[in-house]
């Protein structure tokens, strides 16, 4: 109120408290919890500033009558005085922790009349900020009210209140614009200001620290398991070593024993049937035939438990080894022959394809099946091999002859075909036999081999 000495209170018909005071007349209004209290002096038409004792008068009509030291005084609270509207609201101060913000670290510059900084980034603990703004009017004395609200805080409003500052404490971090609405006590017009400011968010807090650690953490899990992968397959590949390495030991030893106990027990076979054969002397035919298919199994089971043996030998388990083996076979079978036999592909490169065991050993097999069957069969003059290593490890062998052929539909059984099928199964192969009589026969396996070793 614009005087201490109040000389009458009276109440209108809205309930809204009127005084007249040492200088000039005052409406006390209840907006909200707020008081809120408008002045009515020279600028309403109120010549006499001075109110006389006791003197107010509310009339049947409503309107008032307020006695002063220069007259009697009429007021209509229905009817608004003319009040001069505010034609600007300016912000005056920021203030921190209710000192000015002397860090020119936190803003880009100064507004030239009130030093208010613009561009306002604080830091996360400076968040304890007073805003004092004001209103302008052609007339200073003019009550003004004002509300105020936080854009970014999700705050409503505030009440139209006369107080012009406003103390937001324990800000969280984030970007704000202050809003700002002014307006006369029976004003309709308003006047706004906005201000924009930042409270920066700590770095542990923000989007991207958040993204990073997010991150960071899942490189680390990739890493960890990364990890975890190469040792176990370190670790498998010891055990693998050493797995290896005794069974090179057990096929070493296997093959010692085996070559000391069969294979002396097949010589002495041999020799006790010759010693035989020269004692009986003169025998019938029957019994000499006997004897001698007695030498002739003996001879092939010997040449068979080569063949163990060789595949026994841990370094004779590579691709180049085991085709080098059937070559040797194929030229030991026709030496005595007509047949001519060749062998073309077999690259030395080829000893990185380690084959296990049982591979090896069916690959052997199938081709020893097919180069006896052209020998007994075929009455070819001429028997080639072809090996070639495709793309994706698959491995082609091909056996070719100038034979007489044969129908491979009716040949169901005999020849050994089925045991060659079996064995292709188990390399889990590929077995085609091309043949028609008179046009000779071509035998295709296909197969992928295991990885290169180094």
């Amino acid at each position: 109120m614009q005087s201490d000495f109040i000389y009458n209170i009276i109440t209108d018909k809205n309930e809204d408290v009127w005084a007249g005071t040492g200088y000039g007349i005052h409406k006390i209004q209840m907006q909200g919890s707020n008081p809120v209290v408008t002045f009515y002096g020279k600028e309403q038409g109120i010549t006499g500033m001075e109110s006389n004792q006791n003197a107010s008068c509310l009339m049947p009509d409503g309107t008032l009558w307020f006695g002063t030291t220069k007259g009697a005084v009429h007021i209509d609270p229905d009817k608004e005085l003319t009040l001069p509207q505010p034609i600007s609201i300016v912000l005056q101060s920021v203030k921190l922790f209710g000192d000015d913000i002397r860090d020119s670290t936190y803003y880009d510059s100064l507004d030239n009349w009130y030093n208010v900084p613009y561009q306002l980034e604080l830091p996360p603990k400076k968040n304890n900020i007073t805003f004092t703004f004001k209103g302008i009017t052609l007339s200073g004395s003019t009550q003004l009210l004002y509300r105020y609200r936080i854009d970014g805080l999700d705050a409503p409003w505030s009440d139209w209140t006369s107080l012009n500052s406003v103390t937001y404490s324990a800000m969280p971090p984030g970007k704000y614009t202050l809003l700002v609405e002014c307006k006369t006590i029976n004003g309709k017009e308003v006047k706004s200001l906005d201000y924009p400011f930042e409270i920066i968010t700590p770095l542990h807090k923000t989007t991207w620290f958040s993204f990073g650690i997010f991150i960071v953490c899942i490189l680390a899990g990739i890493g960890i398991q990364y990890m975890l992968n190469k040792r176990k397959q370190a670790r498998l590949a010891l055990v693998d070593k050493l797995r290896r390495e005794e069974q090179a030991k057990v096929r070493q030893r296997t093959a010692e024993d085996f070559h000391d106990e069969v294979g002396n027990k097949l010589t002495r076979i041999n020799v006790l049937t010759n010693v035989l054969m020269q004692k009986l002397g003169d025998v019938s035919p029957d019994k000499k035939r006997l004897i001698e298919q007695i030498q002739e199994n003996t001879a092939q089971l010997y040449s068979g438990t080569k063949d163990i043996l060789w595949s026994l030998q841990a370094t004779n388990d590579n691709l180049y080894e085991i085709l080098h083996r059937i070559h040797h076979f194929g030229n030991e079978l026709f030496s005595d022959t007509h047949i001519s036999f060749s062998f073309t592909g077999n690259e030395q490169e080829w000893q990185q394809y380690k084959l296990p065991l049982d591979m090896s050993r069916n690959l052997i097999m199938i081709f020893k099946e097919a180069l006896n069957n052209c020998l007994k069969y075929a009455d070819a003059t001429q028997v080639t091999m072809e090996a070639e290593l495709k793309e994706g490890n698959i491995l082609h062998i091909a056996l070719t002859d100038n034979g007489k052929g044969f129908n491979v539909e009716e040949v169901v059984k005999g020849n050994g075909l089925n045991n060659m099928r079996n064995r292709t199964e188990r390399l889990k192969g590929k077995l085609y036999i091309d043949s028609k009589p008179g046009h000779g026969t071509v035998i295709n396996l296909h197969f992928r081999l295991p990885g290169k070793q180094k």
